[in-house]
């Protein structure tokens, strides 16, 4: 029999999804990490906290310079270790955006068609 007499796709059913999968991996405990690594990510959540209170308070532009600090902040550290703040991060930018465009259509005054005065 050759290799050709195989299925060359297998289908598998059941078992967990991937986001599933990836819960279920354990993150390395923090103890674990060198001291350096450790006060950059405590500072990071402090400034994932500050990001979420300026969201909250709905100051953009406060939002907007911390999610700026947290990247910078992100980018030091090692990318196994910031998956979570960088999903935050995301998320933290599409709110900033429906929060500018919610903040912009305040400002602008109603434009809607006007008939013309005779």
């Amino acid at each position: 029999m050759t290799h050709r007499g195989r299925p060359r796709v297998h289908l598998l059913t059941g078992g967990p999804a991937w986001e599933e999968r990836r819960s279920a991996a354990q993150p390395t405990p923090r103890k674990k990490l060198p001291r350096k690594q450790r006060d950059a990510l405590k500072q990071l959540d402090a400034s994932l906290l500050g990001l979420k209170a300026a969201l909250r308070h709905r100051q953009l532009g406060l939002a907007r310079r911390l999610r700026s600090a947290a990247w910078e902040q992100v980018d030091l550290l090692p990318a196994h270790l910031t998956h979570e703040q960088r999903r935050d991060l995301f998320r933290a930018k599409l709110a900033i955006q429906a929060l500018a465009r919610h903040v912009e259509g305040r400002r602008r005054p109603d434009t809607a068609p006007t008939a013309p005065a005779e």
